[in-house]
């Protein structure tokens, strides 16, 4: 995680718990130990540099989503994952929901992902179902 996007991460918690305070969810007498945050100080870190935007804000929250604070090393590459199954279902939405639960079930078996890298090349099929060892293969 950049310094940018910590400052980020804090303000955002600063706000979180004004917001708490102000749903009185803790006591007067806890609220007074807290003073009302500038949130434009925390998130430039006292103007060290340029809040984020709206869209690096969502970045950052779908990065945190999907893999934790670490950002893309230097020499990352942007590539297409791809996950792909036959469903029967009553509409699209239905499907899609369905594939989604499949997806998201941590005991499924649906571990195999095309993966491409963005700029072109070859298309690799990797599995990450469990190996003979217990480690992913790929």
């Amino acid at each position: 995680m950049t310094e940018r996007e910590l400052a980020t991460v804090l303000a955002a918690l600063r706000e979180r718990q004004r917001r708490l305070i102000q749903q009185d969810r803790v006591s007067r007498e806890e609220a007074l130990k807290y003073q009302e945050p500038d949130l434009d100080e925390i998130a430039t870190n006292g103007d060290k540099f340029d809040a984020l935007s709206i869209e690096e804000i969502d970045e950052l929250c779908e990065r945190l989503n999907a893999h934790g604070s670490e950002p893309p090393s230097e020499r990352a590459v942007e590539y297409r994952v791809s996950w792909k199954i036959d469903l029967d279902a009553d509409s699209p939405e239905q499907a899609a929901r369905a594939a989604l639960r499949i997806q998201r079930d941590p005991t499924s078996i649906a571990t195999v992902f095309e993966v491409t890298p963005r700029a072109g090349g070859k298309t690799v099929t990797v599995d990450l179902g469990e190996g003979p060892d217990g480690e992913a293969s790929g």
